[in-house]
């Protein structure tokens, strides 16, 4: 922090902290990937046709498309970013063994 303001100065680790962030958010994107072929086949299901399973798969694969969103803000906190990236993770492993 300088004296004159209050504003922070770039926290060394910043940059690294930001490439590891990437690298959380490629490997989601990834597993988020995978899946895809599933929603799409469960969406393109008459809607009657559909299962408790297959309503919570949508559902849980739209709010992972969101979050993902979030985790691609660059002004969403890094204690956030973090623990975000732990549910859609989690969600994610869920989502494949359904």
């Amino acid at each position: 922090m300088s004296a004159q303001d209050d504003t922070f100065d770039d926290c060394p680790a910043g940059g690294e902290a930001d490439e590891f962030h990437q690298r959380i958010l490629s490997g989601l994107e990834d597993a988020f990937d995978e899946l895809r072929p599933r929603w799409i086949e469960v969406e393109a299901m008459a809607p009657d046709a559909r299962g408790e399973d297959e309503r919570e798969f949508i559902d849980a694969m739209q709010r992972t498309r969101e979050e993902m969103a979030q985790l691609r803000d660059d002004q969403l906190p890094y204690d956030r970013k973090y623990e975000l990236a732990r549910e859609v993770q989690a969600r994610l492993l869920d989502l494949s063994l359904m």
